[in-house]
């Protein structure tokens, strides 16, 4: 089963708690359509659905706790590309931007098994000049209801390499990029 990812924008920012409300657009299109300094436009969360596999499992049938950070990784991906942002961006003669990773956490609370299908919800938690974090919520669709089994946190730092001395070095997030991303309210 593929990937699905869905790009959410709030119209009105409503309290953290009522994320699930009706009042929201769910797209898988370009931000590019739309207009970017519109104050109601709120980009600051990206669900991605997919399926447990065989191979991310241990010999329990569990999918194994290494596993979280991929996916966490991997909808974090998915988000830029939702914003029209690639993760590696080329930038002519310059260095390409970078986003090491300076914090990862997760949380455990219940397994997930082969074949559950797993929904990864990333929440832009902080923005800095330099740095993102961002909170993730694994939930289990295959439950019924379905249940949390996990929450995660990453902080990622805008950085490049020097070509000559070959340090990374963290510098501002573009303005161009800063611009596509929100904090989420609380």
């Amino acid at each position: 089963m593929s990937s699905v990812g869905q790009l959410i924008v709030i119209q009105s920012p409503p309290s953290f708690s009522k994320i699930k409300s009706t009042n929201r657009e769910i797209c898988n299109c370009s931000l590019d359509s739309f207009a970017l300094d519109t104050p109601q436009r709120m980009t600051y969360q990206f669900k991605t659905q997919r399926q447990v596999e065989f191979a991310e499992t241990d010999m329990a049938g569990v999918a194994h706790f290494t596993h979280f950070f991929r996916w966490m990784e991997a909808a974090e991906h998915a988000f830029f590309r939702s914003l029209g942002i690639s993760v590696l961006p080329s930038m002519g003669d310059q260095p390409p931007l970078l986003w090491p990773r300076v914090q990862a956490t997760c949380d455990y609370r219940h397994p997930l098994r082969f074949e559950d299908q797993l929904e990864v919800h990333l929440i832009v938690a902080k923005k800095q000049p330099k740095s993102l974090t961002y909170t993730f919520i694994f939930r289990n669709l295959t439950q019924q209801p379905d249940i949390e089994v996990a929450r995660g946190q990453l902080t990622v730092v805008c950085a490049t390499v020097d070509p000559v001395t070959s340090q990374l070095t963290s510098q501002e997030i573009p303005a161009a990029i800063a611009a596509k991303i929100t904090v989420a309210p609380q």
